[in-house]
């Protein structure tokens, strides 16, 4: 069976990495570029320009609250994997 709900979400928003059609690379999405500290801790995605559908410009503080809310909503089906997110 399919999952239609993920087909409708991977055709209506962008993501900010997304993996390419082998499955083996990344590839820009919302971010542009990114770094990976040394450790392996931290994360630096440069943004390229982009609008929403109403045509206000993303934000890097848009995208934090779309990342802190999936980590930390009691409803959020995502919320596990971002357990480990500092914003």
């Amino acid at each position: 069976a399919q999952n239609i709900d993920l087909w409708v979400f991977a055709n209506v928003y962008d993501v900010l990495i997304r993996v390419d059609k082998t499955g083996t690379k990344l590839e820009p999405g919302l971010a542009e570029s990114w770094e990976v500290s040394p450790d392996g801790l931290t994360y630096t995605l440069k943004l390229r320009d982009a609008k929403f559908s109403d045509g206000s410009d993303l934000t890097a503080d848009d995208v934090v609250f779309s990342l802190t809310r999936i980590r930390d909503d009691e409803g959020s089906l995502w919320a596990d994997p971002f357990k480990v997110m500092d914003t």
